[in-house]
């Protein structure tokens, strides 16, 4: 068979070969759902008669010439095409073949007279049915088909419709290029049903995944199609199939068979109007039929269903590609949490980036395990995208931990569900912990050792890629170069993540526990005071480098004036052609050779601070504002000298008796040396995997550029809205991605700034900050948990995101959900720090340490209930935020309350 395939043959999958409505029936009939049986006449059919007409070239010259704009001049042109299609007869060899198949088809229908066996004969483009395009209704269905003739007929007609004026103005929003579309042509056995419709396997409303939604009609499903009729609709539960609402419409008009040929409009008998055409145990046995045909197809589907003489038959399945965004986390069952990525990932993720990056977390997460001495880890995913974030599976974790007694289970699981959380005080040490404890300390050491070499060959490896020539390396080889430096290199790092956390934890705790029966409630005060300021922090020696950088300005009149009165592009293109800028960009440019790759945002759809400077010049013109006086590195110096006074101390108090002589002094430093080493190699890790970002953008855009080319992609920076994954596939099968984008964007959009859960249970939300208890407002107190020493008093400013940082003050109180690297170089503003989420061992509770300025964490809400201008008091040894501190006191003036208290 050279023009014809079977639903079952081996090719009856091949989208370029039967069309997107052919390969879905094609495995549906495969996998064994209750297809009517049919075969293919294949898009080389098509492409023959194209051929041996030389219409392929007229259609081409026509198509080019059109003016989209031009209503009337589309529809000309389409009913030219389709006039030249349908005067055409079909080639010998073909309609032999056509009518042979049709001949088979008869007996496996068990008709009578093969020559007139009933058929529905139906259009099956290359570009149609897809995840991304459905291409609903642009091509044409003819129902009831009988007899040679006939079927040959409105075969042509198929191979017309893939020209009609919708289908053309579709392919060109989609930006898809209609020399690359064929048609094949299903020819499938007709069913005569009572009753018939559409259901979709998740809610097309609101999004849904565990609703499935029928529409249901008496007769054929066309009515529904064409609008003839209002159909019946039942929300179905696909968990249990109970019926949770239903709409019964009055059902007064249906199509159904001729009784020669074609499909007739007639009444529906009174008596079926007004009642369900479905019955509930009908409903369940539909809804857990198309669950299963979604289970197979991985994705919701659209499907078309009929029921005849009791049995069910599948017409036509293929992706939803509307569904409202945001809603992912309806189809998961079991519990997610967010709490141990709030802080490194404060906004929604692209695609691409989540691609690269879910795969490091579930590696860095099964490492951690593995080296804490848990060996038999479940198959089930650890790291599942919910919202455009990535969530944790807390079931993961509890499967792994399966093993150990309920009491030691559920401590764990809390422990490793959010990581950064802080101790009870009272709590014990269990033997497990200890276990864990000695694993961690031998990682430690380990690891240290390692660390130079690490970072060296990475380096290397970034170095190597950024001098590559794209243009001489293949597709195949840059996705390839992207794997490996995203998974080998920077895996290599972050595989060490967790078990740095948990050991910076574990360290901690000891030392609290060593320094407790000497200080008592002051234990953690001193251990603040231990922790500050340590030296050799990279992120904070970039933020240094940007204070210098501004300290320059300020000697250069002409370039202060520019930064002054420019936003921070308008003010880069002026400095650019000021000569007596030239000792301010040549510092510039030396800062962006040491740190150009940190980021906007973390996530490789943005650029870099050395593709697009603006973030810099923007905190330099933050350094910058009047009011502003503080000296970063003479702070440091400070604290530096508060730290070594404070571990003095200690140690004076750990020599009163042998016992702390020979233990516990020796002990201390151990721990000390540790935690500090940890906290400041912490920021190493993150600082050397963000230096893959231009590297890996630069290769994106590469591959976003040759999609673009070959009009897959409407821009190159459409890349980040595809997965890894997928662009491996594009390069293989390559198919037009424009709609797939637009709708990833869409949701992306939607998800970019949240809300999210910190915590989901099968699929429901129970809230942004559950287990984090609510505030008494009526205290006039907001508490929290102090993550840095200090006190300081001033106006509230909230940060939601980079776009939001010029607002800052000098003294404001910054606010935030959480703060990563992005925002640090704020901190040497900002008077205190008060964040939703995080403890002593987070990002925003390091770095406040670092600059010496009061913070209190885990302040649930506090994005919501402090307002910009608003004056409170950050008391970072009790965790406390004070409202209504000194209301007579502006903005304007708050800075003579503005205190800060290190000791």
């Amino acid at each position: 068979m050279n023009y014809t395939c079977w639903f079952a043959d081996t090719e009856g999958t091949d989208l370029s070969l039967v069309g997107g409505k052919g390969a879905n029936l094609s495995r549906l009939a495969g996998a064994g759902f209750p297809v009517p049986p049919g075969f293919c006449i294949t898009a080389k059919a098509y492409s023959f008669l194209l051929h041996v007409t030389g219409l392929r070239k007229v259609i081409y010259d026509l198509t080019t010439a059109i003016d989209f704009q031009d209503q009337k001049e589309i529809a000309g042109l389409a009913a030219e095409i389709r006039d030249l299609i349908e005067q055409q007869p079909i080639p010998e060899e073909i309609a032999e073949e056509i009518l042979q198949g049709y001949r088979l088809l008869g007996k496996r229908m068990n008709c009578r007279h093969l020559e007139a066996a009933p058929v529905a004969v139906r259009s099956s483009a290359t570009a149609e049915d897809l995840p991304e395009a459905s291409f609903a209704g642009q091509q044409d269905t003819y129902l009831n088909v009988r007899g040679d003739k006939s079927l040959l007929e409105f075969v042509r007609r198929c191979w017309a419709s893939l020209w009609t004026e919708r289908a053309l103005i579709y392919r060109w929003r989609h930006g898809i290029d209609h020399q690359q579309v064929e048609i094949a042509v299903v020819v499938q056995a007709m069913v005569n049903p009572r009753m018939s419709g559409i259901l979709f396997t998740a809610n097309p409303l609101t999004g849904a995944r565990e609703e499935c939604v029928i529409n249901a009609s008496w007769g054929l499903g066309e009515a529904i199609v064409s609008g003839l009729v209002n159909p019946d609709t039942l929300v179905v539960d696909k968990r249990d199939g109970r019926i949770l609402r239903q709409e019964i419409a009055a059902k007064r008009r249906r199509i159904t068979f001729s009784s020669f040929a074609g499909a007739v409009e007639e009444d529906v008998p009174i008596g079926l109007q007004q009642i369900s055409v479905l019955q509930p145990e009908q409903a369940a046995q539909l809804a857990a039929l198309a669950t299963r045909i979604e289970q197979a197809f991985e994705v919701p589907q659209d499907i078309e269903w009929a029921h005849q003489a009791g049995s069910w038959y599948i017409l036509q399945a293929r992706p939803i590609t509307s569904l409202p965004a945001g809603r992912e986390a309806t189809t998961k069952r079991g519990t997610f949490s967010r709490a141990m990525f709030t802080e490194i990932f404060t906004d929604g993720l692209s695609p691409a980036f989540l691609s690269v990056v879910c795969p490091l977390l579930e590696s860095m997460l099964r490492c951690a395990f593995i080296g804490l001495g848990f060996r038999q880890l479940p198959d089930t995913q650890a790291v599942h995208v919910i919202k455009n974030q990535p969530y944790l599976s807390v079931d993961f974790i509890e499967e792994t931990l399966a093993d150990l007694d309920p009491q030691t289970r559920a401590l764990l699981t809390a422990k490793f569900t959010d990581i950064f959380a802080e101790d009870a005080q009272e709590q014990t040490i269990s033997l497990m912990e200890l276990q864990m404890a000695a694993r961690l300390f031998i990682f430690v050491r380990r690891f240290r050792k390692s660390v130079p070499a690490l970072l060296s060959s990475y380096r290397h490896e970034i170095n190597g890629l950024n001098k590559i020539d794209l243009a001489v390396v293949s597709d195949r080889e840059l996705l390839d170069r992207i794997r490996q430096i995203c998974y080998d290199g920077a895996g290599r790092l972050l595989n060490n993540d967790f078990l740095m956390i948990a050991a910076t934890g574990i360290s901690r705790t000891l030392l609290r526990r060593l320094l407790l029966p000497a200080y008592g409630d002051q234990t953690d005060e001193r251990i603040n005071n231990l922790l500050g300021s340590v030296s050799g922090n990279v992120v904070m020696e970039s933020n240094k480098l940007i204070w210098n950088l501004a300290q320059q300005a300020r000697r250069e009149p002409a370039v202060l004036q520019q930064l002054q009165d420019h936003e921070p592009r308008a003010a880069l293109a002026a400095l650019r052609k000021l000569s007596e800028a030239h000792d301010f960009l040549k510092q510039l440019d030396n800062l962006l050779q040491i740190c150009g790759h940190r980021e906007q945002h973390l996530d490789i759809c943005y650029p870099t601070w050395g593709e697009d400077p603006a973030p810099v010049i923007g905190f330099v013109r933050s350094y910058l504002k009047p009011g502003y006086t503080a000296d970063p590195l003479r702070r440091e110096s400070e604290l530096i000298a508060c730290r070594e006074q404070e571990t003095a101390r200690v140690l004076e108090a750990l020599s009163a008796s042998l016992l702390d002589r020979l233990l516990r002094r020796p002990l201390f430093n151990c721990l000390l040396e540790q935690t500090q080493w940890l906290l400041r190699e912490r920021d190493t890790m993150h600082f050397e995997w963000t230096r893959l970002f231009p590297a890996v953008r630069r290769m994106e855009f590469e591959i976003g550029s040759r999609l673009q080319q070959r009009n897959i992609l409407d821009r190159a920076e459409d890349i980040f809205f595809l997965r890894l994954e997928e662009q491996e596939h594009l390069i293989d099968f390559p198919r037009p991605c424009q709609e797939l984008v637009r709708r990833r964007r869409q949701a992306y959009e939607a998800n970019l700034c949240g809300p999210w859960a910190l915590l989901i249970r099968d699929g429901a939300a129970p809230g942004l900050e559950e287990g984090s208890g609510e505030q008494n407002l009526d205290s006039g107190i907001l508490t929290g948990i102090g993550g840095s020493a200090g006190f300081a008093a001033g106006p509230v400013c909230v940060i939601s995101g980079p776009e939001t940082f010029p607002k800052l003050q000098p003294g404001d109180i910054l606010v935030a959900q959480a703060t990563n690297p992005v925002c640090t170089p704020l901190f040497a503003l900002a008077g205190g720090i008060v964040t939703e989420v995080g403890g002593m061992l987070s990002h925003g509770a390091i770095v406040a340490r670092e600059y010496g300025i009061p913070a209190v964490m885990s302040v649930a809400g506090a994005t919501d209930l402090l307002v910009d201008g608003q004056v409170v008091a950050v008391d970072g040894n009790t965790g406390k935020v004070i409202l209504e501190w000194a209301q007579d006191l502006t903005p304007h003036n708050s800075a003579q309350i503005h205190t800060r208290v290190a000791d």
